[in-house]
């Protein structure tokens, strides 16, 4: 792909022709290359770490550089996600800025499996940190008031596993 420029989708394309003789010659030129895009743009302000509702977000079609895909196409694709920072209404929904939501909430209640071999023992937790599947989140026991680490296996469930 081109080397995209400061001015949208201003680029400079490097390249080659043959002649009759099988000689090549480098050329090189700068093109401006846009198409009409379906873009998801911010229909509010969105603040950093909130979940982007329905409401926020809408679908336009725009001009953009083709080649190089920075911006979301489906209102799907943002719903639930997190801005890493404020983003002005109107702007260009770039994925870069988005985290994906996480699967257990700081303060949810969660539910928690202890395996020992193959003993496995249920119970309820409360997370005191957040996380995605597969991240170690700290879970309180709200009976004794321990906490002890546990790792995320989906929505509101984790796994301490043991020896």
């Amino acid at each position: 792909p081109p080397l995209v420029g400061p001015a949208q989708g201003v680029a400079r394309w490097r390249g080659f022709v043959r002649d009759s003789e099988g000689r090549k010659t480098s050329i090189w030129a700068r093109v401006r290359i846009v198409a009409a895009l379906d873009q998801v743009i911010t229909a509010e302000p969105l603040k950093a770490g909130e979940p982007i509702a329905a409401a926020q977000v809408r679908v336009e079609r725009r001009e953009g550089f083709p080649l190089r895909r920075t911006w979301l196409a489906d209102v799907g694709e943002a719903l639930g996600r997190r801005p890493r920072r404020s983003i002005p209404a109107g702007a260009v929904l770039d994925p870069s800025v988005l985290e994906q939501p996480f699967d257990v909430e700081r303060g949810a209640s969660v539910e928690t499996e202890v395996r020992r071999g193959s003993v496995v023992l249920k119970m309820d937790g409360v997370a005191e940190t957040s996380g995605r599947r597969g991240d170690r989140v700290v879970v309180k026991n709200p009976s004794s008031g321990r906490k002890f680490a546990a790792r995320v296996e989906g929505k509101n469930k984790v796994v301490v596993c043991g020896s």
